[in-house]
Parts: C-alpha cells; structure tokens; sequence
C-alpha cells in the first residue's frame, strides 16, 4: 500500500484485526479478510472459492472451516449448482486438485439449493450448514466392519476423523484423512493392537479391510518386514520408475505425484533406511545406493531401470546408476526432481565470503520482487531445517511437521537427518556416460551458481534436457504443479519406451 506520510515507501496489508493498547501493545482481535490456518497452512478461503466458482456446473461457491474433533480441522465447501444440473462431488475435487495445493482442497462439499445471506446481501457464512461428514463415511454402499479388527479399527477411524461410523471400503484419505491423522492412527494401533506399521503401510492398505488383514497377519507384506522399497502402485505392465526420497527421508508426499501418472504405470519408491527405528541409518550415498539397488534388484532383477529422486535423493539416483552400470545393468531413465548437483566445497575463505555474497544479493532481488511469497518460503525452510535438528522430521513434502516422540516412533528422528546430511556433504561427482532429465521448478527461490543446468551438465557425458514445471521448491508436488510434473515425468518414461522398441 502506498504511504507518503513516512519515510518508509509502503506498507503491507497483513489482514490482521487489533487494537492497540493503553501500554503500547497490539490485542489481535482476529482477520479482516477470510484467511484460515490448518495443519501450518495459511489459506485463503476466498481463493478456494473464486477457483471452484469457475466450474461450469457451479452457479455460485462458499469455502469454511469446521473443526468436529479437538484434533481435526477440515475445509468445507459449499456451493449452488447450476439449473438441472446434477453434480458429481468427484468431478469438483479433481477439478480443485488440478487448480491448488493439496492442502488447499477441502474435505467436503455441501450442495445447496441457495445460500443465506446477510442484510448487506453477502454471503452469511455463520449461517451455513454444519457439513453431515457421517454421510461421506457411510456411502449408500455401507459396508459394515465384519471382524473384531476391523470393528476396532472402525471406532479409531470414526474418533480421528469425527464420525460416527466408517465404512470398511471407504478410503481413509478420500474421507479427508491427511498425514497427521495417519500419525494419530498408527499411534492408536500400536497402542491397541501392539502392531508398529510403517506409514507407508497406507500406500496398499487406505481402507478398514485391507488395514485390518494387515494387522492380522493376512497381508503378503508382512512375509518381507520393513523395507526401504515401498510398493506405491505395483500394477501395470509398464517398465516400473523407482522414486528416491528427498532430505525429509520420508516418501509418502511422492502419493500426489501417482495420481496423474498412467494407470498403466507401476510406481516404488524409496524411504530412507532406519525410519523403522531398528535398522541403523546409512551415513554415505554410496551404501544408501548400495542398499536400494539391493532391495530393488530383488523385486525386479533383470530391468531395464527408471530412477527419480527429489532433492536430496537425486544425488542417490545419480550413485545408484553409476552402480547398476557397474553391474551391466541397463538405466533408460535417470530423472532429477528440483534436484542439484553438488559442487566441490570452495577453496579458501575468499571463495567462500564471494559465494555468500552472492548468495545475500540473490535473496535480497527475491525480496524486493516478492517480499511475501519470499518470507513465507524462507520462513518454511528455515522451519524445517530447525526441526530436523531438534529430531523432528516432516512426513509427506510440504505437510506440518511433528515430534516423532508424540507418534510411537514413526518418524526417524535427529539421528537419521543428520547422517543423511553427512552423507550428502561428502559424496564427490564424477562424470557418467548417461543423459539426465531435469524436471527444474519455475520459481528458483534458493541461490544457484549454475541455475540453468543446476549443475549437472558437467557430470551427464549424453546431456541434460530440462523441464520447467510451475511452483517452487517446496510446492512442485501440490496442486496443478504436481499434475503437470507427473504429465511431463509419464512423457519422459513413455517416450524412452517407444525408443527401446
């Protein structure tokens, strides 16, 4: 906002209401504009609403929180339908899927004949409905839980999501279940069951029946114990592409990124060894590569291999194909995800004070361009990094981070974080005989010597082709980004395909 009584050229409007005080301090009295916090999120309601309003079956459109236990807050959306048109909730959630962050999609949607309306003609959203989120976890098809684990597992899942019954077809995260209330979950199972499952478990096993033969024993994962491989979507008749955890060691955020790929598509992933809390944590690239390629090689011996990793993990994926040619084993992909190669450390303390130079210019153009979106997303990282070192790790990309003593250990903790980063310190490069694809997010919010390549022309013999994807960092899974990175991940795989035959 512009200001011309001080010396300061602008203000920023915050949306903050206070009052000041008689001694000088400010009383926050709450928001002037719609903005609502979830799970760590700030989150425009406004937003949700002008993006589910261009809908062609949608007349109008109204977004809200409703929090139905201590535990959980969930967006609601309501809105009024076109005439004679019949509304499929579906269609609305992946047309909001495709439009914003994960986060940002509400839980439930409430059709409505008109809304109420206040004496100045807006919308009364005090006034709106109560959302029925009993109807979304007992459908039509009601199937109702049949054995004691899973009428046990009913009542955990009716207490965490605030129902007063489930399904035991429903899909957990389809009925608004998120990352914390599966840490809640897990708890409550190892509390009530003495079972500790990895939460990777609900990859294969989202609904009370398919949980329930988990826990029991009747599930084929149990055979094999934790592992690092984890087995998103096994189906398909494609070539299968192995995706590599980033520095939040965890993979369940690379859950996005499936939903857009070809059904045909066969999807892995791996999590970072001693997650499990038993297994000791690896503290070099190499003996992380060593052990994936292990595990992978069990499950698919002969290959061909189609590698990704994000962040941390593409450096992984560059170790785990120098090793698998070193085996004779063909590597059609090697896909980076917002991944940069790392540089040898500078040499003397001149280089070092120019490459923090340089680094406090680039932050500082970031700034003065977008000082907001700047500070949130420093403000993000900065949160995460404090986490990790305090023993708090983040579970899927860009959720709320918890304290791995407040969910029976599922998370890895300070000691895992901080070999993955001493690995990652001293691994040295050396050039492949191979071709890199960059899928590079569009908005660079961190200083790059190199921020075209990201490094990795020097090291990729056969080259590098970039893929400019939409977002950021911390943002390229969400929303319309996610789709598009999986679109343009699914053309790389198909097209070297197409080149094998």
């Amino acid at each position: 906002l512009p200001h011309g009584g001080d010396e300061s050229p602008r203000w920023y409007k915050t949306g903050d209401l206070v009052q000041w005080l008689p001694d000088g301090d400010v009383d926050f009295l709450g928001r002037i504009d719609t903005q609502v916090k979830i799970r760590g999120f700030r989150i425009e309601l406004g937003e949700i609403e002008s993006v589910l309003a261009e809908h062609p079956d949608v007349e109008q459109a109204a977004a809200t929180v409703h929090a139905p236990t201590p535990e959980q807050t969930i967006l609601a959306a309501y809105f009024v339908p076109e005439k004679g048109v019949k509304v499929v909730e579906k269609d609305l959630r992946d047309f909001l899927r495709h439009r914003l962050p994960g986060y940002m999609v509400p839980a439930v949607f409430v059709e409505m004949d008109a809304f109420p309306m206040t004496n100045s003609l807006k919308i009364d959203r005090k006034a709106l409905p109560v959302p029925d989120l009993n109807e979304r976890a007992a459908p039509p098809t009601f199937t109702a839980p049949a054995t004691d684990t899973e009428k046990r597992l009913a009542q955990i899942w009716a207490t965490l999501l605030g129902v007063d019954r489930v399904s035991a077809d429903a899909d957990f995260f389809e009925l608004g279940g998120h990352s914390l209330l599966a840490v809640g979950m897990m708890s409550r199972i190892q509390l009530d069951f003495g079972k500790k499952l990895p939460l990777t478990t609900l990859f294969q096993n989202a609904t009370i029946q398919k949980l329930a033969a988990r826990i029991e024993g009747k599930s084929s994962e149990n055979e094999h114990g934790w592992s690092s491989l984890v087995p998103i979507k096994p189906q398909g008749s494609r070539p299968p592409v192995y995706l590599v955890h980033g520095g939040g060691l965890h993979v369940l955020f690379y859950q996005t990124l499936v939903k857009y790929l070809d059904a045909d598509q066969p999807v892995y992933a791996l999590q970072a060894k001693g997650l499990d809390g038993k297994s000791e944590p690896l503290d070099t690239i190499e003996a992380m590569a060593a052990h994936y390629i292990r595990e992978i090689l069990e499950q698919n011996p002969d290959g061909p291999y189609q590698l990704a990793g994000y962040s941390l993990g593409g450096l992984i994926a560059y170790e785990m194909t120098r090793q698998l040619k070193a085996l004779g084993k063909e590597v059609k992909v090697l896909a980076m995800l917002d991944a940069v190669a790392r540089h040898e450390s500078e040499n003397g303390a001149s280089a070092k004070w120019k490459k923090q130079l340089k680094k406090a210019g680039f932050n500082l153009q970031l700034m003065l361009k977008d000082p907001a979106k700047t500070a949130k997303y420093k403000a993000e990282v900065l949160k995460m990094q404090r986490l990790h070192q305090k023993g708090k790790v983040d579970i899927p990309h860009g959720e709320t981070q918890l304290d791995p003593t407040q969910n029976a250990g599922h998370l890895a903790g300070k000691r895992v974080y901080e070999k993955s980063m001493a690995a990652f310190q001293k691994y040295q490069l050396a050039p492949l005989d191979v071709k890199i694809d960059l899928f590079k997010a569009k908005d660079q919010m961190f200083y790059l010597s190199d921020p075209v390549w990201y490094g990795w022309k020097k090291f990729a013999r056969k080259g590098v082709e970039i893929h400019e994807i939409e977002g950021n960092h911390m943002t390229l899974f969400e929303g319309e980004s996610g789709r598009k990175l999986a679109l343009a991940l699914q053309n790389v795989l198909i097209g070297r395909e197409r080149r094998a035959e």
